[in-house]
């Protein structure tokens, strides 16, 4: 009798575990969808914001972005954040 609810506990863990999966892929694919019109190199990951500032150098990475994706005056650079060289767009 215990078997059986050790894997019933088992199997409420596993489907409990999945819904946490499928709830965190689904926020990072909105979060994306929502900033899918700028283009930079966060759009699906914070890994290169946190090397670029880990670096001590963040200014030096954001310039070479802004001049790299500097078609579009605003890039992603999480995928959450935007990173703008025009002042007129910030101030308004």
């Amino acid at each position: 009798m215990e078997s059986s609810t050790a894997s019933v506990a088992l199997r409420w863990l596993y489907v409990a575990l999945s819904g946490l999966l499928a709830r965190a892929v689904l926020s990072r694919v909105r979060q994306n969808w929502r900033l899918r019109h700028f283009k930079g190199p966060g759009a699906w990951s914070w890994w290169w914001h946190t090397k670029a500032v880990i670096s001590g150098a963040a200014h030096e990475h954001y310039g070479a972005v802004t001049e790299k994706y500097g078609g579009c005056k605003i890039c992603s650079v999480t995928p959450a954040q935007l990173l703008t060289r025009d002042k007129a767009r910030l101030l308004a």
